[in-house]
């Protein structure tokens, strides 16, 4: 077994002379790499991307937020209301909502149970044909037409809220 004599600093000058180590300086944080500055642009890219699909989207869904608010209004006045007068009321707001939502059909002139079937075929609902929907066919131009209110306020919002484009 062999062991390497220990060499003490006076023993060797020639270890003496040697300067100390050097430290490259620290590298600086700006300006970035080409590839953060890639990544940054990507970044922004895609915040702008996504705002804008917002802001869209909230814009494109400002007939639901009013018709909602609409019905909801109407709901609250309907006890005041003749049966008559809250359908034509009802079907008013949901005609005008579909007008809004679909201006590419001819919705304008769908009455009776066309009207109802678009309403039903729009949300995937089968309320308007047999269900609380039917009073806003022809049958409220009866004489005393029969209103389930709160069936029809949950119904017209619910064609509101999920009807699809």
């Amino acid at each position: 077994m062999s062991t390497s004599p220990q060499l003490q600093p006076t023993q060797n000058p020639l270890l003496e002379q040697l300067r100390p180590d050097i430290l490259p300086e620290p590298v600086d944080w700006w300006p970035p790499a080409p590839g953060w500055w890639l990544l940054a642009g990507i970044a922004i890219l895609v915040v702008l991307f996504l705002g804008y699909r917002l802001i869209r989207f909230y814009i494109h869904r400002r007939y639901r937020r009013e018709a909602l608010k609409a019905v909801k209004r109407l709901h609250q006045s309907a006890e005041k209301m003749k049966p008559a007068q809250l359908l034509g009321h009802y079907n008013r707001i949901l005609k005008q909502a579909s007008l809004a939502a679909f201006p590419d059909q001819d919705i304008a002139g769908l009455h009776g149970s066309q009207w109802l079937s678009f309403l039903d075929d729009s949300a995937n609902t089968k309320g308007f044909t047999h269900g609380h929907g039917r009073a806003l066919g022809s049958t409220r131009f009866a004489p005393a037409p029969e209103v389930d209110i709160e069936g029809l306020y949950r119904l017209a919002s619910h064609w509101i809220r999920k009807h699809h484009v």
